[in-house]
């Protein structure tokens, strides 16, 4: 009866674009590099997160709307650390805010936006894995984004929240690379002039 499994069966392979564990994790690497992952037509493989909502967008971004990214971060953080979990929460605002991306604006503030939705990304990541779930897409889409506003900090930190939740998972291995890259982007950051 396959309970539990859908009409395929567990054993069937998905044909719905599904990766397994170990194709996301060269994914994250990549991302963490800075490069797509391309599959064997060089067209570029992503994680895909949960369809976005329907909210109204703004018609011009302004440093406002960075703000309230990370005010929206910064108190599902605190939330996450005082109750756990809140995969839900994050997920709900990073389908809202990610959006955002499409919306006119400079280019410090879209710098600025990509940190941020980075962060939020980010922060996903940990909590999905938290609630005892997958955040692989989380930290690979916070890591794209990361390279997008080119703040090596933020990299830094996404590569090493992702090394942390493989150590967890039992890949040493992937996760001692993640740790290196955001060592080296950390390094990076040390040497920029300012």
């Amino acid at each position: 009866m396959f309970l539990g499994y859908g009409e395929k069966g567990p054993s069937t392979p998905s044909t719905d674009g599904e990766v397994d564990e170990a194709l996301k994790r060269r994914i994250l690497i990549a991302a963490a590099l800075g490069q797509p992952f391309l599959n064997f037509r060089g067209e570029p493989i992503t994680l895909s997160l949960l369809t976005p909502t329907n909210d109204p967008l703004p018609s011009w971004l302004f440093m406002a709307h960075v703000h309230a990214i990370r005010t929206v971060t910064e108190k599902l953080v605190g939330l996450a650390r005082y109750c756990g979990g809140q995969a839900d929460q994050f997920a709900a605002a990073v389908a809202r805010y990610t959006r955002w991306m499409a919306v006119p604006g400079t280019e410090e503030v879209k710098a600025q936006l990509a940190a941020a939705l980075a962060e939020l990304h980010t922060e996903a990541g940990w909590c999905f894995h938290d609630s005892g779930l997958d955040g692989t897409a989380y930290f690979t889409h916070g890591l794209s984004l990361a390279h997008q506003a080119g703040d090596t900090y933020t990299i830094a930190n996404a590569a090493w929240h992702a090394g942390a939740t493989l150590v967890r998972d039992g890949y040493p291995n992937d996760a001692l690379k993640l740790f290196q890259l955001g060592g080296f982007w950390a390094s990076l950051r040390a040497l920029a002039p300012g």
